[in-house]
């Protein structure tokens, strides 16, 4: 009987959602058809299901040239799921029922047709068995072919790209940790240039402008209420008006830049008419935005002037080039040291190198904490762009420096992966921070029993009714309604406690860790949502095994 409710309770579920998605199939066809041009035809019919043969037709290349290669992919593994379970059930109805349906064991209902019907030291097992090896030969078989098809599409990627992913991204780098030596456009390529000579296509500095920003935001709110302006005035026929700064506190609004500070424009209070007002707020809007623009171009391609945290340590004699650096028995002029190389040639005699040393590693900590508090214009990342695959292939496989932690390269990926909000987040910041939160979710993995046993605890209409203003529930349900509503809602409970797992998990990655792609946010929650119920499991497995009990 639970296999039959289970049964009708999928398919009434299943009619339903195909119901509403035909219902927004035929109400919303700008979503639905969205690619209008592409080369599938769907039939324009008010017929249910009438789409279902023409997506039959389409091929796996129509497939993969329309929707890219994470939902094709998406798509062959549902269906090698499909495939899997059609095989194995088609041969598990012919070959194992009639074996377990003559077992002789008397089980009763679905138990009928199961191996408990079998008896036990009973020779039927082996069928069973060598059914069970064969299908798992099986499906290692169907995972090698999807792995060798992966491998020809990913090749056939690499180099032929994709129509929905910029050519230019498989011929760039992006790069981190750039010192600030090299945090210009000009200074970065030359690098480059001298590594892989006339190879070198163009470098890039990612900028943090939060300046511009704002101003690329305001101009979308001038614009929007720009047009919302020309559409009142196209339905009533009448040129709106308004009052310009209608906030009460004019000051407040000028400081927070609800409107422009502009001679052309009307102050404050003035009844103006609103297409002319917007129009001239957006023309201003323009050219503040042409002249930021220019501005930080001209910045990015000559580098910052200020003074760095290494420079003013540097400056101490706490920093020497590799090539200034001098053996213990290296004898030095007195001729050519001045009093303030003396000293510290002097000081360095009585054995404190390793003083100057740990100063000199502090530079760097030092110079990311100062560029994440302060927010300085030029970032510690970048893109270099190349004019050929092998060279990007090349310089993503050697060493690009002889110091640690600098220049870390890896391939650029797609510019929507990007979070362009953290594309100015210093790795080794984000590193720090990546630290601390696994710190933090590896003492919420051993103490996750805690939440899951206070949802339980409440999970019943028992406890609910305990909760004030929830006494009505004991009155309205049945004894049957309750019944069936205990036997689900720890379930349900559990599953939600689960789903805010990723929310949870997603929002560390992007906004307490920072990380710039989006990549590698999913694939953060995708280890982490796996390790948090393992470490739990394997806390109490060996807290039980050493101590005899769990928290």
């Amino acid at each position: 009987s639970a296999v039959i409710t289970a049964l009708w309770f999928n398919i009434i579920l299943f009619i339903a959602v195909l119901g509403i998605y035909e219902i927004l199939f035929q109400i919303f066809p700008s979503v639905y058809r969205k690619n209008r041009n592409s080369e599938v035809a769907l039939p324009k019919s008010f017929l249910p299901l009438s789409w279902i043969p023409a997506i039959l037709r389409v091929s796996s290349s129509q497939v993969r040239k329309l929707c890219g290669m994470d939902a094709y992919f998406f798509l062959r593994y549902i269906r090698l799921c499909f495939q899997i379970c059609a095989v194995t059930g088609v041969y598990g109805g012919i070959i194992l029922w009639p074996i377990y349906a003559t077992g002789g064991n008397d089980a009763v209902g679905w138990y009928h047709l199961s191996m408990a019907n079998l008896e036990s030291k009973s020779l039927r097992l082996w069928f069973p068995t060598v059914f069970m090896y064969l299908m798992t030969l099986y499906v290692y078989f169907l995972i090698n072919e999807e792995y060798k098809h992966y491998v020809e599409c990913r090749m056939e990627f690499l180099t032929k790209g994709d129509s929905h992913v910029h050519p230019q991204q498989r011929y760039s780098l992006m790069v981190e940790q750039i010192p600030h030596e090299l945090r210009s456009d000009q200074a970065l390529r030359n690098y480059f240039e001298q590594l892989f000579p006339n190879r070198v296509h163009s470098a890039c500095l990612v900028l943090h402008l939060p300046g511009l920003t704002e101003l690329c935001v305001r101009r979308e709110r001038v614009a929007r209420r720009l047009e919302k302006c020309l559409n009142v005035q196209e339905i009533t026929g009448r040129r709106p008006f308004h009052k310009v700064g209608v906030h009460k506190y004019v000051e407040v609004a000028r400081r927070l830049k609800l409107y422009e500070d502009d001679p052309r424009l009307p102050h404050p209070g003035e009844r103006t008419d609103s297409i002319n007002y917007y129009s001239k707020y957006l023309d201003v809007l323009n050219e503040k935005l042409g002249e930021f623009r220019r501005e930080k171009l001209k910045l990015a391609e000559e580098g910052e002037k200020s003074p760095r945290a290494s420079q003013w340590i540097g400056s101490l004699g706490l920093r020497k080039p590799a090539l200034e650096d001098c053996d213990a028995l290296t004898v030095v002029s007195d001729d050519n040291m001045s009093v303030r190389s003396r000293l510290l040639f002097l000081i360095r005699r009585l054995g404190c190198d390793f003083i100057f040393g740990g100063l000199s590693n502090l530079n760097r900590p030092l110079d990311t904490v100062v560029d994440t508090m302060v927010g300085r214009t030029h970032t510690s990342n970048g893109f270099v762009t190349f004019t050929d695959l092998v060279t990007v292939t090349c310089a993503v496989r050697s060493p690009i420096t002889h110091e640690a932690a600098v220049l870390g390269v890896q391939m650029a990926p797609d510019p929507r992966d990007i979070v362009w909000k953290n594309a100015h987040i210093d790795k080794a910041w984000s590193s720090s921070r990546e630290a601390i939160a696994n710190l933090l979710l590896g003492l919420g993995a051993i103490l996750w029993s805690i939440p899951v046993t206070f949802v339980q605890a409440l999970a019943n209409l028992e406890s609910l009714a305990r909760i004030p203003g929830m006494l009505w529930i004991n009155g309205v349900l049945s004894r049957d309604s309750a019944a069936f509503l205990n036997g689900y809602l720890p379930i349900l409970a559990l599953m939600g406690l689960i789903a805010s797992l990723p929310l949870m998990l997603s929002w560390v990655a992007l906004s307490f860790e920072r990380r710039i792609s989006k990549s590698d946010i999913q694939h953060s929650v995708i280890k982490r949502f796996f390790l948090l119920p393992t470490g739990k499991c394997l806390y109490h497995r060996y807290s039980r095994f050493y101590f005899g009990h769990t928290l």
